[in-house]
């Protein structure tokens, strides 16, 4: 994998995420900051899923109850926190 190849989108995504913080602030739950971050991708033209089931494992154990709150453009994910 070239990291050369996700520096721009990378870079795209952080700035996306601070434009929602310096909109909304802080104190909001996960899920509004979820939404917004999806929102303020699709703005910027970066293209985007929501909320899709994720396999993990550990060694040869299937973890539970883990969500993608984000796919966007080459495969960079963001996960939740259970």
């Amino acid at each position: 994998m070239d990291p050369k190849k996700y520096k721009d989108v990378v870079y795209k995504i952080i700035g996306a995420a601070m434009e929602v913080h310096n909109e909304l602030n802080w104190g909001l739950l996960e899920a509004v900051y979820s939404e917004a971050l999806f929102l303020e991708l699709l703005d910027q033209g970066i293209k985007s899923e929501r909320e899709q089931a994720l396999a993990c494992y550990y060694k040869h154990h299937k973890l539970e109850k883990h969500m993608l709150i984000l796919k966007t453009q080459m495969s960079v994910y963001y996960l939740t926190r259970t």
